[in-house]
């Protein structure tokens, strides 16, 4: 079983699920969560009743709080 996450893109205008953002980010959706209601993490948009992000805004974060990932707006996790 492959469970390699694909790469994705982190340029343009394009969403996020909820769920790939966490999984960039190696933590779990529930630690997602708690960085959301502790402040510590942008709140996701809502589309049908699910959560996204707008790549502009993880990026913008990604660029605050984890600068070294500004080499590459390509995230691959091994």
């Amino acid at each position: 079983m492959n469970t390699a996450i694909p790469a994705v893109n982190l340029t343009g205008d394009g969403l996020l699920k909820f769920q790939q953002v966490a999984d960039m980010l190696g933590i779990h959706r529930a630690t997602l969560y708690d960085w959301i209601h502790k402040e510590e993490f942008p709140e996701p948009i809502q589309i049908r009743g699910r959560n996204f992000y707008r790549v502009g805004t993880f990026t913008n974060w990604l660029n605050t709080h984890a600068p070294e990932a500004r080499f590459d707006r390509t995230i691959v996790k091994h």
